[in-house]
């Protein structure tokens, strides 16, 4: 017998890998079989391709988008942020604003002679821009300076960076004399946003 079984060594290995393969075959292949199932799943979820509708991706993975590499524009409804752009609310923004404009109280120049008005916005409102009306004596008022306040009796470099809440002008009256009117009477504006 143990002649038998050295003479015929070769033969009985593989029949033992043989049988062992054959007695694993079924284990093995009932652990293959879903895992081929499940290989489109991550993390127990399916996954569709880039183009199925919104029903055909409810509750699966969506692949992104094969020419561009992004997910479709519909993916979600509205983003939680939506509203907002650098955390400011979308209310914040202008939209359909109306300029409104403020005037300041009439001032009255002697001939050869400066005068400065101002017109001021209302609490809550910015200075967009602003200037003045001569009321008479078109002829001869020139206005020398514009610029936005707060600032003293002549733009400052200090003011940079400050919020524009009125406007000022300095208006001349070149009138010599032999006008018929020896004052020019200016009324000062400012444009003004909330």
């Amino acid at each position: 017998m143990t002649h038998f079984i050295r003479s015929n060594a070769k033969l009985i290995a593989v029949a033992a890998v043989c049988l062992t393969v054959g007695v694993a075959t079924p284990a093995v292949a009932g652990s293959i079989v879903p895992f081929a199932r499940n290989a489109d799943m991550v993390d127990g979820r399916h996954a569709v391709r880039a183009g199925a509708t919104v029903h055909q991706r409810a509750g699966k993975l969506v692949a992104t988008s094969g020419s561009t590499g992004r997910l479709p524009s519909d993916i979600i409804a509205k983003a939680p942020n939506s509203e907002t752009l650098d955390g400011l609310d979308s209310s914040a923004f202008l939209r359909g604003v109306a300029v409104k404009m403020r005037k300041g109280a009439d001032v009255s120049i002697a001939r050869n002679a400066f005068g400065s008005g101002t017109a001021d916005c209302l609490p809550g409102e910015q200075a967009t821009g602003g200037g003045a009306y001569p009321s008479d004596n078109v002829f001869f008022p020139q206005i020398v300076a514009s610029f936005p306040t707060p600032n003293s009796a002549s733009f400052g470099a200090s003011n940079t960076d400050t919020v524009a809440t009125g406007w000022r002008v300095w208006v001349a009256n070149t009138d010599q004399g032999g006008a018929t009117a020896p004052t020019v009477t200016m009324t000062p504006y400012v444009l003004c946003i909330r």
